[in-house]
Formats: C-alpha cells, sequence, structure tokens
C-alpha cells in the first residue's frame, strides 16, 4: 500500500516524467529515435514508448532487476 511521503514522491516522478515528454527541447531526440525503434519493434513507438525504452535501458545497466540478482545467485554464477 502506497501512503504518505512516498504518494507525494510518486506524483513528483510521474510529473517530471510528463515534463520530460512535452518539453519542446526534448522533440529532436524523440524524432531522431523513432525510426531506430521502428526498425526492431516494426512500428513507431508513442513517446512515453520511447521513454520506457530509453528508461529501462539505461537503467537496467545500472540497477539490475532483483529477480536478475536472484537468478545469477542462485546459479551460482
Amino acid at each position: 500500500m502506497v501512503v504518505g511521503r512516498d504518494v507525494v514522491r510518486i506524483a513528483a516522478t510521474l510529473d517530471a516524467i510528463h515534463q520530460d515528454l512535452v518539453c519542446p527541447e526534448n522533440e529532436p531526440v524523440s524524432e531522431s529515435l523513432a525510426p531506430l525503434a521502428s526498425e526492431r519493434h516494426g512500428k513507431k513507438p508513442t513517446r512515453i514508448e520511447l521513454f520506457d525504452m530509453v528508461w529501462w535501458r539505461y537503467f537496467g545497466d545500472r540497477e539490475p532487476a532483483p529477480w536478475r540478482r536472484a537468478a545469477v545467485g542462485a546459479s551460482g554464477t
């Protein structure tokens, strides 16, 4: 259950994401990434889909998902 300060932090994060998505300075980046994503996924992604791809690629390299750490630990590698 999300309560208290967590609600405020989540709301602030969503506001920041929204600002990044609608920021005019980010439009050229979205337009240049869209063809690359289209080639890979077969359709032109929305701006939120592009944001999601970039977000998970960036943070996935820095903060591996807990299930990945558990799988690596369980396999002994």
